[in-house]
């Protein structure tokens, strides 16, 4: 999945490290999103929407339904309780095979 990351970073005119202390992390690891090297976790993902004032759901870039339909899931998410959000993460880890299953 690709992330809008960088293009939200350079419209707003910001630096890695501007907004590495914005969403709380740092800047090798703001590097390594944007390249494309490491994956956000849900609460970096969070974090990075709040710094830029958008929804979760606007991080990911769309290319077709399979992105569309990952969007929508991300945003009904984002509407639950921090509890409600745990015990659908809790389920899903449930549910996902183990390594080597």
């Amino acid at each position: 999945m690709k992330y809008r990351i960088k293009e939200l970073r350079q419209a707003r005119g910001w630096t890695q490290e501007q907004l590495a202390d914005l969403a709380g992390t740092n800047k090798g690891y703001i590097s390594q999103l944007e390249s494309g090297k490491r994956e956000p976790s849900a609460e970096t993902l969070r974090s990075l929407a709040a710094a830029f004032n958008v929804e979760a759901a606007h991080m990911i870039e769309s290319s077709g339904a399979t992105d569309a339909a990952t969007v929508r899931m991300l945003t009904i998410f984002e509407r639950l309780s921090p509890e409600d959000q745990a015990a659908i993460q809790h389920m899903a880890e449930r549910l996902l095979p183990k390594n080597g299953d």
